[in-house]
């Protein structure tokens, strides 16, 4: 599909590195999906808006994953979308820093954050590797007051590679 610009996917099936490479002349992509069993099957150069579903557990290695295939990364969102969420799965930092964080990464947006370790330190990775970061937008999952200003505290603090980065929470 050499002339798609946008795609949406939601995919169910175990083979979405087939998929993958028929999407490298997207824009914006947006993906939700439960399996990915290979390395990213190419590189996306043209991609610049991503939104992933961090409903299931292998949403980090997807993420992941697309990071080192996107070099000119603009906008960067994070979002759960479905009721039946699943638990688990974990961070796991690329071995190197991605191009796009060091080149290109403006906007990084998490919907329905819980401040959890591992999404804690996600979050402290992007701060402290995205040298073109100009707004962090975090929107926190908690009705606790105590607990969102802790959420707020830690990350307002986090080190950042740009120093015009803002974060704004709600």
């Amino acid at each position: 599909m050499p002339e798609l610009v946008e795609a949406n996917v939601e995919v169910g099936y175990d083979k979405l590195d087939e998929l993958m490479g028929s999407l490298t002349s997207v824009k914006r992509l947006s993906i939700c999906s439960t399996k990915l069993n290979a390395p990213c099957p190419t590189t996306f150069q043209q991609l610049v808006h991503l939104e992933i579903c961090t409903c299931k557990p292998e949403w980090w290695n997807l993420l992941v994953c697309l990071l080192t295939a996107t070099p000119k990364l603009r906008v960067l969102k994070l979002k759960r979308t479905h009721k039946d969420c699943s638990k688990g799965g974990c961070w796991n930092k690329p071995d190197s820093v991605p191009d796009c964080l060091l080149t290109s990464l403006e906007y990084f947006e998490w919907r329905r954050y819980k401040g959890t370790k591992d999404q804690s330190d996600l979050v402290t990775y992007i701060l402290r590797n995205s040298c073109h970061l100009k707004m962090v937008k975090v929107l926190t999952e908690t009705d606790d007051p105590e607990e969102q200003l802790e959420m707020i505290k830690k990350l307002a603090f986090s080190p950042r590679a740009s120093i015009t980065c803002q974060v704004d929470f709600d």
